[in-house]
């Protein structure tokens, strides 16, 4: 005997609340949008963000080492873009800065597992070495994370 058919319903989509949001930042537009977009998220949640600067490994030439290059001078610009974006975070989120050091996705990606967050937010322009391709940075960080991703557009 067969049941008689029941309309499909469509899930009802619960509220987006995280308590725990990392947010990669990179001096861009797009991070800063992703700063506020987060931060929206946790204030509601009561919540919390960690915001991340990855310092990317110099692309150095297949001869030897990159002429001009200052490992020093590069950790301390993303330190400034991690600086810069916690002065621009609201004063009610908490906030945590973590600079880490190596592959952009890997990093986030690892960050985001290891730190028990509930939700990486990522906006989609870069700068320096990553410019013009965070978008790819964002795009793989969505195809590697357990952990949801949101990605603002700026």
């Amino acid at each position: 005997m067969a049941l008689p058919a029941e309309p499909f319903a469509a899930p009802q989509a619960e509220p987006l609340l995280a308590c725990n949001i990392l947010v990669a930042v990179d001096g861009s537009r797009g991070a800063e949008l992703a700063v506020a977009h987060a931060a929206a998220i946790a204030r509601v949640a009561g919540g919390r963000l960690t915001l991340l600067a990855v310092v990317p490994p110099p692309r150095l030439p297949s001869a030897g080492p990159a002429l001009g290059y200052d490992p020093h001078a590069a950790e301390q610009g993303w330190a400034e873009e991690l600086r810069e974006a916690a002065e621009k975070a609201p004063r009610d989120v908490p906030l945590t800065l973590r600079l880490a050091h190596g592959d952009p996705t890997k990093e986030i990606v690892r960050h985001a597992e290891e730190g028990c967050h509930d939700l990486v937010v990522l906006g989609c322009e870069g700068r320096g070495l990553l410019h013009g391709a965070l978008r790819g940075v964002s795009q793989r960080v969505l195809r590697r994370s357990k952990v949801p991703v949101l990605v603002v557009r700026s």
